[in-house]
């Protein structure tokens, strides 16, 4: 059986907060969407809806492009977004990736682009924010819009995405950076698309205050199992009782249940999540950005010559997860773990899009060859200076 091990990853929100959400369950104010929006220090229209994919959803029914119009996607992203772009008659073109900087070369974009292109989607990964100038001025000079998926690269209120950027996405989900359970905030360039967006939400059944109860009991207990001395033992008895630990934990985690994409985002957000969202997002502590930054780039300062950072060229990088690039993952997952470190090889729910007419060796390589080591702003000192002295060691 397992002693203590450090958790894969840890819920970004305390229990103080999650008791916290109870209390918004007793507030029946109105809420305004601005209330969140005014947060951002930017001038740049917004909307808030229940998801990333809720918002993705929207902004294709606005647009309403002619069927079998072509969106170039990043090849690792949320699946879930790649269904919803299927699912409004459009056809993902997803381009291989350039390692070092994790964003197609403008060659990859110039061999995706036909007559039926329409815009563009690029996923910040892991938490990096890389410079898409040059993809913007792709995109002004073929008359395509640029999407920017940065459900992973929240790192504070100063940052609201490209403004040259049509959408840029924000994700407040259970694992992501100041997590309010649910939740996304999306920029845009024009307050006439936001308004319009907002109108076509209406139509949609509003979740219950039930719901949002249902997510704190669930993420709180999985928060108190991420706890270091309950960890080992409650992966113990997952690995005892069943055949894939792994799998099992990413179905606990997961944001939305399985089955139709579309009947688990089209929904409006109770008033009590957002009430949540606006409290975290005033309250959230910028120390633990910078922790988590700094223990990154510590880390790959000391990362040994046989381990690679994929996105090892982004200067803005907040470390959301922190994956690097090995030969033999199980190996490595089975060593850590007997020095006290679950790491794992299988991450979020992203995953390599399928049907490329081209070749995506980048995209390959992430979707087969990463181990994600156990970072966090809530790692101790004691158990970092130990990560770091076994991988000096190996």
């Amino acid at each position: 059986m397992l002693a203590k091990l450090v958790p894969r990853f840890q819920f970004d929100v305390s229990f103080a907060d999650l008791c916290k959400a109870c209390t918004f369950l007793f507030n029946s104010k109105p809420f305004d969407s601005q209330s969140i929006v005014g947060l951002w220090k930017t001038k740049r229209a917004a909307f808030c809806s229940l998801s990333v994919r809720s918002a993705w959803d929207l902004a294709l029914t606005q647009w309403n492009f002619d069927s079998e119009s072509e969106i170039i996607v990043s090849p690792i992203t949320v699946k879930g977004m790649i269904e919803i772009i299927y699912d409004h008659g459009l056809v993902p073109v997803p381009v291989d990736l350039q390692l070092n900087f994790l964003v197609p070369s403008l060659e990859e974009l110039e061999r995706a682009l036909t007559p039926k292109t329409k815009a563009i989607l690029i996923s910040y990964l892991y938490g990096s924010k890389p410079r898409i100038d040059a993809i913007l001025d792709f995109a002004k000079k073929h008359n395509l819009l640029l999407i920017e998926d940065a459900a992973q690269a929240f790192d504070g209120l100063d940052y609201a995405g490209n403004p040259e950027a049509d959408l840029s996405m924000f994700s407040f989900g259970p694992i992501k950076t100041c997590t309010a359970l649910g939740g996304a905030v999306s920029f845009c360039k024009s307050n006439l698309f936001a308004r319009a967006v907002e109108e076509r939400e209406k139509s949609w059944v509003q979740l219950d205050n039930l719901w949002f109860l249902k997510r704190v009991f669930k993420y709180g207990l999985l928060k108190f199992l991420s706890c270091k001395r309950v960890y080992g033992f409650f992966m113990s008895m997952l690995t005892l009782f069943t055949r894939n630990p792994d799998q099992v934990l990413k179905s606990l985690v997961r944001g939305f249940g399985s089955g139709s994409v579309l009947q688990g985002i089209r929904k409006r957000a109770p008033l009590v999540l957002m009430n949540f969202l606006k409290y975290r997002l005033q309250n959230y502590s910028q120390e633990r950005l910078s922790r988590r930054r700094h223990l990154g780039r510590t880390l790959v300062q000391n990362l040994p010559s046989v381990l690679s950072i994929p996105g090892s060229k982004v200067e803005d990088h907040s470390f959301w997860i922190f994956p690097v690039i090995v030969k033999d993952a199980d190996r490595w997952i089975r060593i850590l773990r007997d020095h006290g470190f679950d790491a794992n090889g299988s991450g979020t729910n992203v995953g390599m899009v399928d049907g490329s007419r081209f070749a995506m060796p980048v995209a390959k390589l992430l979707s087969s060859s990463l181990l994600y080591l156990p970072l966090s702003p809530d790692l101790s000192d004691k158990d970092f200076k130990a990560l770091l002295t076994f991988l000096k060691r190996t």
